[in-house]
């Protein structure tokens, strides 16, 4: 099923620069476009930040939860407490990290991580 584009705009935040007034265009699931705002394309869709700022997601490589959810515990319910709060705040990829503890704790952790990485099953 094809989507028709979508157009972001707003002030881009870029690694070595800010761009005003500027655009991110997305088609079939992948960025096409990046850069000063231009004329959209019929039946896209427009979300329009107007004075916010569009930024990249973030990646992080060093995450032992979040929100109460610790990885330790392995249960989903800690994953997915964990990965939901991230995903609310812009972490768009993680690294999960288990600390020191016993073979039971690191086995549980690493059966949650699984049970939570299957195909389809995303935060809420």
């Amino acid at each position: 099923m094809s989507h028709p584009p979508t157009l972001f705009r707003g002030t881009l935040l870029l690694p070595d620069r800010e761009i005003p007034g500027g655009q991110v265009r997305i088609s079939a699931g992948r960025i096409t476009e990046v850069g000063p705002a231009t004329s959209r394309v019929a039946d896209e869709t427009v979300i329009d930040a107007a004075d916010g700022y569009i930024a990249p997601g973030f990646v992080d490589l060093h995450i032992h939860g979040g929100d109460g959810g610790d990885f330790m515990d392995g249960t989903d319910d800690a994953f997915m407490k964990a990965i939901t709060s991230h995903a609310r705040h812009g972490t768009t990829s993680m690294a999960i990290t288990t600390t020191v503890g016993s073979v039971m704790n690191a086995s549980s952790a690493s059966t949650a991580s699984r049970s939570i990485r299957r195909p389809g099953r995303r935060p809420r």
